[in-house]
């Protein structure tokens, strides 16, 4: 579910856009069970060889938040170009680098521009023991989590007498 019509007709907008910007329908997603109340959608998956020519911009399916189950697969050629493609977006809350090489993982993650970068772990939850925050125009860059009171208080004592 999405949550609300607004919701469905944005994820509706840019899984359309999707072909129209080069990237071929593995899955195509879209409205589902409209007869239902609520907003549910099927999740879209698109595929796209190489780095992407358009200009950052507003208004794309390469370059904006769907908020909506739609997965965006680039196949590139090396890691140079994996990590090109990942600090062109404007945003960059976390990326995952999967690899047995930790000299891999060491070598892209000064030159990612995330906020998180995580090793042979997915992006598809936080860590409480991590602040939640990105770059650019993600996130607040400040903990998140059970922790959160802690990591963000500074406990302060007072005393009074009452005259």
């Amino acid at each position: 579910p999405v949550v609300s019509e607004k919701g469905l007709n944005h994820f509706l907008q840019w899984i359309e856009k999707a072909p129209l910007e080069g990237f071929e329908v593995l899955k195509k997603g879209g409205y589902l069970h409209p007869e239902k109340r609520g907003y549910y959608v099927k999740p879209s998956v698109h595929l796209r060889e190489g780095l992407p020519t358009s200009s950052l911009t507003a208004g794309t399916y390469i370059d904006d938040e769907i908020f909506g189950p739609d997965a965006a697969i680039y196949i590139v050629r090396n890691l140079e170009e994996a990590i090109a493609l990942n600090n062109r977006s404007r945003y960059g809350l976390v990326a995952s680098i999967f690899s047995k090489s930790r000299k891999t993982f060491e070598s892209a993650y000064g030159r990612m521009e995330n906020g998180i970068v995580n090793w042979n772990v997915g992006t598809f939850r936080s860590s409480p023991l991590l602040p939640f925050g990105g770059l650019k125009q993600s996130g607040n860059f400040h903990p998140a989590g059970f922790f959160t009171p802690y990591f963000c208080t500074i406990p302060t004592a007072s005393l009074e007498k009452l005259c």
